[in-house]
């Protein structure tokens, strides 16, 4: 369940898909498809892969962040810690535009130059707290999978599928109930992840 709530993690940018088919030039369903199936795809294959590496390598005692398991010293681990962190520097932009654009959504509100850096520079300053005082890493990864990646992926589309058929009247086919249930195993996945996650971390409970 933990291993679930971590791989949830490589599909968080799903806030970001409307700004990309949007982008597409001609725009049309076909290329969008595409787009998404190997995208998801090479996901998968990614993470599956580093996974795989990671635990053949080090068995059970590797580290949550598989690069401290290897010597503080190593050349190609030096590297990898480089390029974790340019990776995560040029990318925090567009997981945070889109984080920022659906929160004012939420509200309705149509924010200033001067409200969108305030929003940002309050954002930064308490996600860097928070990195400063956490050193489990395995916690983060699990817990926002759980919770986070369980509502992107399936609470979230559910409901906005359910909400779409009530608005057009159409109630009618299995589509429309699956959501229902989609949208209670992601509430029941998500609640029990995050959980687990934390009773694994904090106490002996599952040991």
């Amino acid at each position: 369940l933990i291993l679930m709530a971590m791989l949830n993690t490589a599909y968080h940018a799903h806030y970001d898909a409307p700004r990309f088919f949007y982008q597409i030039v001609p725009r049309s369903m076909e290329k969008f498809n595409l787009l998404v199936y190997t995208s998801f795809m090479a996901a998968a294959v990614v993470c599956s892969l580093i996974m795989v590496v990671g635990f053949l390598t080090f068995g059970g005692s590797a580290n949550s962040l598989i690069l401290n398991s290897y010597a503080a010293k190593d050349l190609l681990a030096i590297l990898g810690r480089l390029g974790c962190g340019l990776s995560i520097t040029f990318s925090y932009p567009l997981v945070f535009n889109g984080f920022r654009t659906g929160t004012f959504a939420l509200f309705k509100h149509s924010p200033s130059q001067i409200q969108n850096d305030l929003f940002a520079l309050a954002t930064v300053t308490f996600t860097t707290c928070i990195a400063m005082v956490m050193n489990d890493l395995g916690f983060m990864v699990a817990f926002a999978g759980a919770l986070l990646g369980s509502s992107i992926i399936y609470v979230f589309p559910a409901m906005m599928h359910i909400a779409a058929s009530n608005n057009t009247g159409d109630k009618v086919g299995p589509a429309y109930y699956a959501s229902y249930g989609i949208a209670g195993l992601g509430m029941m996945l998500g609640v029990i992840g995050a959980l687990v996650s934390y009773l694994k971390s904090f106490t002996s409970v599952l040991d």
